[in-house]
């Protein structure tokens, strides 16, 4: 069977088309990212770009020569700018999408116009789609393949594809040294159009497939952490202090928790605001972590309620880290507006040593340490009074 060109042009933007429209009516229904409307107007001047191809002959040659070619170029400029931000890789402005833009528009108008010459014409279109390619590829591998590992190598091979074709008709010239002027009623050059669609088609599945699962990854970090502070919130403190017990029973191992509090922290807020009462949480919560481990866990319980976990830690260790985070709560103080707020904190340390403790028994334990070190006069660490783990 042999293919006829002028009807995979009209299926190519029959299929550019529709991706496009489907894209842009996902976003506005859900009023996603604006990228995604970046996505569906590449699919768009691809879809332009596809008619301009089929009605060569029909329509000047400056629509579909130069304007069809400069869209496609533009398709995989629109992409690379789609990717890094869907991939969120921070990079200064590039020039290197609009400077092919340019340099191809030039080259194509002066080899239509003041020295037609088909051939290198062909050259031209095909080196910048082999240079965004790469370029596109190098961004989409550019950080660690661990993070949505699948979906990157999903979205890479369609762009690999394009630099293949795109090398093979440069290779083709080369060895042939002509390009003959039928190139595109051919077979092949039909079969590449088609291609060319199926592939955007791909990379802007690929792309909402990367952005939906980025999304999926974000929800379900607001759903465990605490917005303000950033740190475990009270449903995932339950989870992860659950899965240590489990853990230090299996392995005989130790686990001890400590509250903290901060004291009067009322007036605080009373005296210099709520926004400043928020600073004094998060400055307070960079300081604890600055003395905390990697693994060990840092939940906000409520209000100015934290609550530390330490896997692998005794209460007599836990006790010792506990006084250290009292005293850079007292002596980090923290200016705000120019303004020092001292703020100092009370703390309840308890540890697991039974096998039928549980999360809930560990917290009161803890809570009751806290409350005594607040009637105490606060500003103090206190040990959960209990003969098999006291000193």
């Amino acid at each position: 069977m042999k293919l006829d060109v002028q009807t995979t042009f009209i299926f190519s933007a029959f299929l550019t088309a529709t991706i496009s429209l489907s894209i842009l009516f996902y976003s506005l229904s859900k009023k996603e990212n604006r990228n995604f409307i970046w996505l569906s107007a590449a699919s768009g001047f691809l879809t332009i770009s596809f008619i301009f191809f089929s009605l060569r002959g029909q329509i000047p040659d400056f629509l579909s020569i130069i304007v069809s070619n400069e869209l496609f170029l533009f398709c995989l400029v629109a992409f690379y700018e789609v990717f890094r931000n869907f991939l969120f890789v921070r990079l200064k402005t590039d020039i290197l999408g609009p400077s092919l833009l340019i340099l191809q528009l030039f080259l194509l108008i002066w080899y239509t116009y003041f020295n037609p010459n088909f051939h290198i014409r062909v050259i031209i279109v095909n080196l910048s789609l082999i240079i965004m390619s790469l370029r596109i590829i190098k961004l989409i591998l550019s950080k660690s393949l661990n993070k949505q590992r699948s979906f990157r190598i999903f979205a890479v091979i369609p762009f690999i594809l394009i630099f293949f074709i795109s090398m093979t008709q440069i290779m083709f010239y080369f060895f042939e040294k002509t390009l003959p002027e039928n190139l595109l009623s051919s077979p092949s050059y039909a079969f590449s159009i088609v291609l060319y669609g199926i592939l955007v088609v791909w990379i802007s599945f690929s792309i909402v497939f990367i952005s939906a699962n980025e999304l999926q990854n974000q929800l379900s970090k607001f759903a465990l952490t605490d917005s303000l502070t950033g740190t475990l919130n009270r449903r995932a403190l339950k989870e992860a202090v659950e899965r240590e017990i489990a853990r230090a029973k299996r392995n005989h191992s130790s686990l001890s928790l400590i509250i903290t509090d901060l004291d009067h922290f009322k007036k605080v807020n009373d005296r210099y605001g709520h926004q400043a009462g928020d600073a004094v949480l998060t400055h307070t919560v960079e300081s604890y972590r600055g003395l905390l481990r990697t693994e060990d866990l840092l939940a906000r319980y409520g209000g100015e309620e934290f609550v530390i976990v330490l896997p692998g830690v005794d209460v007599k260790i836990a006790f010792s880290i506990a006084e250290r985070l009292r005293i850079a709560c007292e002596k980090n103080i923290m200016l705000f507006e120019n303004q020092p707020i001292p703020v100092t904190s009370s703390f309840g340390v308890t540890g697991f040593f039974k096998e039928t403790i549980g999360y809930e028994t560990l917290v009161k334990q803890a809570d009751g340490a806290l409350y005594r070190a607040k009637t105490e006069g606060r500003n103090r660490v206190i040990l959960f009074e209990n003969k098999e783990i006291n000193f």
